[in-house]
């Protein structure tokens, strides 16, 4: 019977929706963060939506891709 309840208890748990993260605290989307909070991606934290953190990630392969591009791109713009 004890195994049973254990089982039980275990399902329930995984199945349940987990915490809201707080301000601070690791997310990956605004639905990880409180209500009042949103997730911002250069941190990764839940903070508060004041306007005052630009929430913005820059493409990580534009200072590679663009030397490579340059010379296609050239010969597209001489024709």
């Amino acid at each position: 019977m004890r195994l049973l309840v254990l089982f039980v208890s275990c399902v329930v748990l995984a199945v349940a929706p987990g915490c809201k993260q707080g301000q601070g605290d690791r997310c990956q989307i605004d639905d990880d963060c409180k209500a009042g909070l949103i997730c911002v991606s250069a941190t990764q934290t839940c903070q508060t939506g004041l306007g005052t953190t630009i929430d913005a990630t820059i493409p990580i392969d534009a200072p590679i891709d663009a030397p490579a591009d340059a010379p296609a791109d050239a010969m597209i713009d001489a024709s």
